[in-house]
């Protein structure tokens, strides 16, 4: 929650209120709006330039998710309710973000498994079809998360 009030020096100070489930209230008052709008975008700059490609600490019950979803033996294992695939060396991908690979092409995900060895598809709009996450960092990586517009 970031505050609106009338400050000590009687300058009028911004609101924004941002819930859990990502809904939110801005009030600018007698703040410019352009000023306001600059201030947001930089705050909101340093929030994404500060995201990791994971979003959410592991708590318990996501371990248990993660636990409950194993692809394979000697696969990767996925946290559905995060979207997040942690692949046999430990590596961990934020499938809600789009990934970039060494061409700088953009890959992303819209759900699906690979049916033999339980990788997520990744699909990118100049190559068709769907290709498995591990298939496409041998052939085309590596590939790094896009945030923001940029890789």
């Amino acid at each position: 929650m970031i505050g609106m009030d009338i400050g000590p020096d009687g300058e009028p100070v911004i609101v924004v209120v941002v819930r859990a489930d990502g809904s939110h209230t801005v009030r600018v008052g007698d703040v410019c709006p352009v000023l306001a709008a600059e201030l947001l975008r930089g705050i909101a700059d340093r929030i994404i330039a500060d995201h990791a490609p994971i979003p959410y600490p592991v708590t318990p019950q996501a371990e248990q998710l993660l636990d409950a979803e194993p692809a394979g033996p000697d696969a990767g294992r996925l946290d559905q309710f995060r979207s997040v695939w942690h692949d046999p060396a430990g590596n961990v991908f934020d499938l809600t973000l789009r990934w970039a690979d060494a061409q700088g092409l953009t890959w992303h995900w819209h759900g699906d498994m690979d049916p033999v060895s339980g990788v997520p598809m990744l699909t990118c709009d100049q190559w068709p079809g769907k290709h498995p996450l591990d298939v496409l960092r041998a052939g085309r990586g590596p590939i790094r998360p896009v945030l923001d517009g940029a890789a």
